[in-house]
């Protein structure tokens, strides 16, 4: 699994440059992306696609899957804009029975595809 929050439509970047550092590696597994960013609850009442860049990476690496979860944005956010976001925006709309949901989704296929080592 390789996720990143969303900002202003795009992955963060340490997310993204994780993916393209290990490309290599991820090719070689089943790989699911996921995105953290809604500050609302449409992630949980409606199935939200990749944004572009997050497609193009999945296609890089081959993954098999994305899902969406909401965010969370601190009312005491610091720096411009999300100070001024957390000012109409604040709160958490992270569902962890929506991240479950999907852990137990995608699980059989990590089980029975990723090697183990004894």
């Amino acid at each position: 699994m390789v996720g990143g929050a969303l900002y202003a439509s795009r992955w963060h970047r340490a997310a993204k440059r994780f993916v393209k550092r290990h490309t290599g590696e991820l090719r070689e597994r089943p790989v699911f992306f996921f995105s953290s960013g809604p500050l609302d609850d449409s992630a949980t009442k409606e199935d939200i696609p990749a944004v572009e860049g997050v497609k193009a990476l999945m296609e890089r690496v081959g993954a098999r899957g994305h899902v969406t979860f909401g965010g969370r944005l601190s009312p005491d956010a610091k720096g411009f804009p999300a100070s001024a976001m957390a000012k109409n925006r604040a709160g958490d709309w992270r569902d962890p029975a929506q991240v479950r949901a999907w852990v137990r989704s995608i699980a059989p296929i990590i089980r029975t595809e990723v090697p183990h080592t004894v």
